[in-house]
């Protein structure tokens, strides 16, 4: 390893290198990778769970006094961005954990604005039935006129995509191996695309004056007889212009391709 990363100019610190066993495991970019009977699993690190729920857990104590909308609006990047993330790797059962502790937080959030309210009445007015969950925290806001309603986002909605190994021998050096990590970049780009379409946990938005009148397609003036411009006076006989309007035929049959 010293001697590849030599001819490269690159070196290894020895400070920050540990030998580590396979079988206690190590964290590396925030997850961690350990064997288990002698299977190998890679789960996101206790570190970065602690991380994102202490994260999670000071913007909903920053937002004690805000509405649901507001709350949702600043925790779903954070859930998304960190769900998007381990999405590599077995991550589901840790994805379940996280949703559950998040919830807890909310729930509370909400019982406290609400000191005098049952629960009843607390779950009808934050919590309602989204993708067959009848406990998604859900809220509107208010952007350029128009009212959007947002649930609170699930990292246990983020499917499992598995990484695919690269080749044992594949060199991204070797020109001979150029063609494999360019269909590799092509499958990750591709990846990347599906996980930029809109989130489906925002619905449409609703502009509050919309009529039927309003809609371009439905005013009275989009359905007046389209009117044809005059020419002007003296252009209209002139070979030129009735030239112009004559419809162009087809033509019988192609040209000859002989000289």
């Amino acid at each position: 390893m010293e001697a590849f990363l030599q001819e490269r100019g690159l070196e290894l610190s020895p400070e920050k290198t540990r030998l580590t066993p396979i079988e206690e495991g190590f964290d590396f970019l925030g997850q961690n990778g350990c064997k288990y009977n002698g299977t190998l699993l890679i789960k996101p690190s206790k570190k970065s769970v602690a991380a994102l729920l202490g994260k999670v857990r000071e913007v909903v104590r920053v937002n004690r006094a805000n509405a649901a909308g507001v709350l949702i609006l600043q925790l779903n990047p954070i859930i998304r961005g960190w769900a998007g993330y381990h999405r590599h790797v077995a991550s589901k059962e840790t994805f379940a954990r996280v949703d559950h502790q998040i919830f807890q937080m909310v729930w509370r959030w909400a019982r406290r604005r609400h000191p005098n309210k049952n629960l009843r009445w607390i779950k009808d007015k934050y919590f309602g039935l989204y993708g067959g969950d009848h406990w998604r925290l859900f809220g509107q806001v208010e952007r350029g006129g128009a009212v959007k309603t947002l649930y609170l986002y699930k990292a246990s909605s983020v499917p499992i995509e598995r990484h695919v190994k690269i080749q044992m021998h594949a060199n991204p050096y070797d020109p001979q191996w150029e063609l494999y990590f360019e269909k590799r970049l092509g499958v990750k780009m591709k990846g990347d695309l599906r996980q930029g379409r809109p989130a489906a946990s925002e619905a449409v938005a609703v502009p509050l004056d919309t009529t039927a009148r309003n809609l371009p397609c439905l005013r009275p003036e989009a359905h007046q007889p389209h009117q044809v411009a005059q020419p002007p006076p003296g252009l209209a006989d002139s070979g030129r212009l009735r030239q112009s309007r004559e419809p162009r035929s087809a033509p019988s049959q192609l040209p000859s391709s002989s000289p």
